[in-house]
């Protein structure tokens, strides 16, 4: 985020949508999966992806002039999917233990 607003730059929508595409590019091999499992499932580092879908209705993004619909969908998307994808393959019960509630209160608010 720039320092004198909240919303972000079009630098930083573009930044944040490559680093999605990437991550969600290593799900095309058995390497990449299992890395994507490994580390989202450590800690709070599955907390940016769950911000993605939460800004889903991305009340911060729309601000930003520069953000297509598309834009927003395929966000949206790719961090649905990323994180479909690591709840159904971790084995970290501890992390699932944690982020449950989380993610039951993200569920309800986007998808009901």
């Amino acid at each position: 985020m720039n320092s004198n607003s909240s919303s972000p730059t079009s630098v930083e929508v573009d930044d944040a949508m490559d680093a999605l595409h990437s991550v969600y590019l290593a799900l095309a091999s058995p390497t990449g999966r299992k890395a994507i499992t490994t580390t989202f499932s450590i800690d709070n580092f599955i907390l940016p992806l769950v911000q993605c879908i939460k800004d889903g209705d991305m009340e911060s993004l729309r601000e930003c002039d520069k953000l297509s619909a598309l834009e927003k969908s395929t966000m949206n998307e790719y961090s649905v999917d990323l994180l479909c994808f690591i709840v159904k393959t971790s084995d970290n019960f501890q992390f699932l233990r944690n982020v449950n509630a989380r993610l039951i209160k993200l569920v309800m608010i986007t998808f009901i």
